[in-house]
């Protein structure tokens, strides 16, 4: 979120609320991206929280040892994927793309953590081929625990969220599913719905809906909505959700507006 960054001390407050709150994983940031937010992550790893935490890196050999000296077990490796930006933005071919991918996952392998890969700028490509081989090349040839699809700029209409995972699943039976998405045209909660109707086993949120631009899905909304509309049971404890919220206010000095869904004071 713009303007918002948050000291050590106020990272490890946010990891604590949503423990309490029962979210199952959190990620606490990106290592590399400066020393405040490395010191925030080793921090909060000493806090011995139930919820997984997990390191947000690129595909770069140096931020995996940075997570590994976090003491994270666990790694969300981000490249994009969108075919056009990967050619003409990085100079790299569909060859090269495969080449780094495999190699920073089976690295990740080797170091014993458990690894996600989350193909950003994927809904805004148009060549399904050239998805698929990447996908399936990298399942082929390094282990993954997961597999993240985004929606970057929230540009997707929520059915081709739905054919995007019923194809991944098709592709890649037995790789658990993840949604990651935007919510610039208020599409977000929708997506996510469409997402775990085909088989999504994670959602990713933020608490109050803050995250880059328009922010990402709100954590609060999705829990309320797939638990009492979709009866889908997140783990999160409904009872605590305005206490996180207003933490979360609190820390980000990003007000809750009065007629913000579920955590509004309207």
């Amino acid at each position: 979120t713009f303007g918002v960054a948050f000291s050590p001390d106020e990272r490890v407050r946010v990891a604590e609320a949503l423990d309490e709150l029962g979210v199952p994983r959190i990620e606490l940031g990106m290592p590399p991206a400066s020393p405040v937010i490395l010191e925030g992550m080793k921090r909060v790893v000493k806090r011995n929280l139930k919820a997984e935490l997990v390191a947000f890196v690129r595909t770069i050999k140096s931020d995996i040892d940075m997570a590994i000296d976090c003491g994270v077990k666990t790694v969300i490796l981000e490249h994009i994927m969108n075919p056009y930006a990967c050619e003409l933005a990085y100079g790299l071919d569909k060859a090269a793309v495969i080449d780094r991918l495999v190699s920073s996952v089976r690295y990740a392998n080797e170091k014993g953590l458990k690894t996600i890969f989350m193909g950003w700028e994927l809904t805004r490509g148009d060549d399904l081929d050239y998805i698929k081989e990447v996908y399936t090349t990298l399942v082929r040839e390094a282990h993954l625990d997961g597999l993240v699809a985004v929606d970057t700029v929230g540009t997707a209409m929520p059915r081709a969220i739905r054919f995007i995972f019923r194809k991944l699943g098709e592709w890649l039976p037995g790789v658990p599913l993840e949604l990651h998405t935007h919510n610039e045209f208020s599409l977000a909660n929708a997506q996510v719905l469409e997402a775990v109707a085909e088989g999504a086993t994670v959602i990713h949120t933020a608490m109050n809906g803050l995250g880059e631009r328009t922010g990402n899905t709100a954590t609060e909304e999705v829990a309320v909505m797939l638990e009492l509309l979709a009866g889908v049971k997140t783990g999160i404890a409904l009872d605590r959700i305005k206490y996180a919220s207003s933490v979360v206010e609190n820390i980000s000095r990003r007000p809750v507006p009065p007629s913000k869904a579920i955590v509004g004071n309207g």
